[in-house]
């Protein structure tokens, strides 16, 4: 059983721990808009290294947003969530003693969680609101000065990937990689990769003869219909080609030799660009 009493009540803070979130700041605050503080307040009784963890969590959101939300610091916040949900688990299931007549525990274990939880929701709100806007950005520039699989939209990165997995339901690899639960179309490409498979103007060519054509038409600036009529399937399948394989090849770049536009920069040049988007 664990005492009521935890060390920060004993030394004069009558029962109750009230954990911040701070305001964002520019430019953060222009896309998580969170201009006001906010607290959270939670009473014994609770287990000293519940209290810790989360008084780590409060210590690293101030480094994060002193670092204006950087990738890094970023994972190490949320890798102290991993530790809170333990530490809620263990707080769930203990036992307290010592508790006054006009408090219940057991009541106040249940609303203690539900306010961690919250606690926890909006740092991760603002984090992924962050990341998202961060990967819509870096996705337009990418569209225009990545790769070749970097100007297909997410959509069709998701259906192929799905005709992939009916067309080799053996292989396990395949199989693995999840599409589904908001998974980023950079995600997909680079698990896809990994296992040998290249999003390209060929398996592109492949995916449209197997597939519906009218999906994608404005995506890739295909027109339907010629004089009035519209085309059969076999003529508009023969248009995508013709635009995946022009498109494919105004994204190659040539060692060396540096043309008068964007897609020709040298990768060495887009990638410090690219550099600047986010911290």
């Amino acid at each position: 059983m664990t005492n009521f009493y935890s060390n920060w009540y004993r030394n004069g803070n009558y029962g109750k721990r009230v954990l911040t979130v701070l305001n964002d700041r520019s430019p953060i605050v222009e896309i998580t808009n969170a201009f006001y503080p906010l607290k959270y307040t939670l009473y014994t009784p609770l287990l000293q290294s519940l209290t810790n963890i989360l008084e780590n969590v409060e210590s690293q959101y101030l480094v994060m947003q002193h670092s204006k939300y950087s990738d890094e610091e970023m994972k190490n916040t949320l890798k102290l969530f991993e530790l809170v949900e333990k530490e809620i688990i263990r707080y769930n299931n203990a036992t307290f003693i010592n508790s006054s007549s006009n408090n219940n525990p057991n009541w106040r274990k249940c609303d203690n969680i539900k306010i961690i939880r919250r606690f926890n929701a909006e740092i991760r709100w603002r984090i992924q609101i962050v990341k998202r806007e961060r990967l819509l950005r870096e996705r337009h520039f990418s569209s225009f000065l990545g790769n070749f699989e970097d100007s297909i939209s997410p959509k069709m990165i998701h259906h192929i990937l799905t005709w992939l997995k009916i067309k080799d339901p053996e292989k396990i690899e395949l199989q693995k990689i999840r599409g589904k639960n908001n998974k980023s179309k950079e995600e997909i490409i680079s698990k896809l990769n990994e296992i040998g498979i290249k999003m390209d103007s060929s398996l592109l060519c492949s995916y449209i003869d197997d597939n519906n054509p009218m999906h994608y038409l404005k995506e890739w600036n295909i027109k339907s219909h010629k004089n009035g009529k519209r085309l059969k399937n076999s003529e508009i399948r023969k248009l995508y080609k013709i635009e995946f394989i022009k498109r494919e090849k105004s994204y190659f770049r040539e060692p060396g030799l540096v043309k008068p536009t964007l897609r020709d920069l040298p990768l060495t040049i887009e990638n410090h660009i690219m550099s600047y988007l986010h911290p």
